[in-house]
């Protein structure tokens, strides 16, 4: 039988009006990892992704060979086909999974059609 696992909640935007500097400043401390990232769209679609990397401020490309993409009402889950592309960490940007495949930045979220990091699959 699988490991219960406690997840304590770090981050919200709505607490912290969807500022990525804050959003860096919390997650992105070294201690930080196993984060698991979790929007609800205004088409109630439930997706994020999930990394193990540190979202360190302006450290950019991260590697993570265990990260992936989901999207909970399509039932899809989509691992990282390219782990060098894994998170990219920009300050003035909220997370960001692969090579811009999923993006939030401030309250906007963008999903790539066809998403390059995590393989030619569409996430939303």
């Amino acid at each position: 039988m699988g490991q219960i696992k406690k997840y304590k909640l770090i981050f919200s935007a709505n607490d912290y009006n969807f500022d990525s500097f804050y959003f860096h400043e919390i997650c992105g401390q070294k201690s930080i990892s196993n984060t698991l990232i979790i929007i609800k769209t205004i088409n109630n679609d439930v997706i994020g992704g999930f990394t193990i990397a540190p979202w360190e401020a302006n450290s950019l490309i991260n590697y993570d060979d265990k990260a992936f993409v989901f999207n909970l009402n399509k039932k899809q889950k989509f691992r990282i086909s390219n782990p060098s592309n894994a998170i990219n960490s920009r300050i003035n940007e909220g997370p960001i999974f692969g090579i811009y495949d999923l993006i939030i930045n401030g309250n906007k979220m963008k999903v790539q059609e066809k998403m390059e990091s995590y393989g030619d699959n569409d996430l939303g």
